[in-house]
This record gives structure tokens, C-alpha cells and sequence, in this order.
């Protein structure tokens, strides 16, 4: 995609729009219900004629059936992007990993996720890992955004946690990020 200058990326956040470059032109697409502008040169124009109110919307076309490919990179729900939700589709609705699935074997109940037993586990689990505006979302987030919180501290924390099930210390097959040392980073 062409650069685009911060300036328009932050102006362009604040009217609820973002970019996509299809054949060397700009698209609009309004983040709210992803509906599209086609054909401008620049990201700049765009916003300018957007501004000015000469911008017109309309409603993407249903994507063909057969043809898988046509929406990578496209919003689903303005939550996440089509490829993506295609995968976590495959695995069940998460990412596959060990984490992953742990989680749903502790948690998941033919009537769905069990969230007081996850926010148990989970502030058992110590750290500040639990936050409580978690509480507000509903069941998957919370045990998306947990999950998150978890493997980025199993990657730069030297720790392991308790199991759900077993209560053994495990680190759920999450290794460590490598470190740079700091001989290596000043001389860069």
C-alpha cells in the first residue's frame, strides 16, 4: 500500500474512516458498517472531499460463494479482519493453541463458558492479570482478552501458572520472546 502521511492516519481515525489501495487507487471505508468509497488518487483527497461532505457510501457487495480470497483483509463486524475469522472459525472459535485449547476443555459448557469459574482461575493466576472491566464484556471477550494478557506475560516472564484443571505449574507450550542484551541494543 502507498505510505500514507500520520497526520492523515490520525485525521482520518477521527471521521471513523481508514484506507485500503485496490489497482494503485484509495478506497474509503467507513469503519462503523464498512461501507466504501471507491476511486481516489490520494489518501489526502479523500479525506478533504470527505470533509466537505462529497463523499458518497455505498454498501459492499456480498462476496461471491465460491470465492474464498476476495475479502482478505476486509473487516468482519469491524472486529476482525475476514482471513482471521476464517481460521479461528476452523479451530472453534479461538486460535488453536495449547492455551487455547486448555482453556476451552476447563471452561467451555454445553450451555457456554463457564465465567465464574474463569475469573476464579484467572485471579488466581495472580499478576494483575484479571482486569475487572473485563467483567462488562461478554463471555468470549473475556476470555480472549485473559488469554492475550497470559501469553504475553508467559513470553517475557520466566514463570509458569497454575493449570486450570490440574493445578500443576505449567506454561501451556508458551516460550519465552528472546531478549536482546544490552551491549546488542545500544550498538544498533
Amino acid at each position: 500500500m502507498t505510505k500514507i502521511h500520520h497526520a492523515t492516519l490520525a485525521r482520518a481515525a477521527k471521521l471513523g474512516v481508514e484506507f485500503r489501495e485496490e489497482e494503485g487507487e484509495i478506497t474509503l471505508v467507513r469503519t462503523s458498517d464498512q461501507w466504501t468509497s471507491e476511486g481516489w488518487e490520494t489518501a489526502k483527497a479523500a479525506l478533504d472531499a470527505l470533509a466537505a461532505g462529497e463523499v458518497e457510501f455505498l454498501e459492499p457487495e456480498a462476496p461471491e460463494a465460491d470465492d474464498e480470497d476476495e475479502n482478505t483483509g476486509r473487516l468482519r463486524s469491524g472486529v476482525m479482519p475476514i482471513d482471521y475469522h476464517r481460521l479461528y472459525t476452523q479451530n472453534g472459535g479461538g486460535c488453536g493453541d495449547t492455551l487455547d485449547r486448555e482453556m476451552r476443555e476447563a471452561f467451555l459448557k454445553p450451555t457456554g463458558l463457564d465465567t465464574e469459574a474463569l475469573q476464579t482461575w484467572a485471579k488466581s493466576v495472580g499478576h494483575a492479570l484479571w482486569k475487572s472491566e473485563y467483567e462488562t464484556l461478554n463471555p468470549g471477550m473475556q476470555r480472549m482478552n485473559f488469554a492475550n494478557r497470559l501469553r504475553a506475560y508467559l513470553r517475557n516472564i520466566d514463570d509458569q501458572v497454575a493449570h486450570p484443571t490440574t493445578g500443576e505449574p505449567t506454561r501451556f507450550g508458551i516460550g519465552m520472546k528472546p531478549r536482546k542484551s544490552r551491549k546488542s541494543a545500544k550498538a544498533k
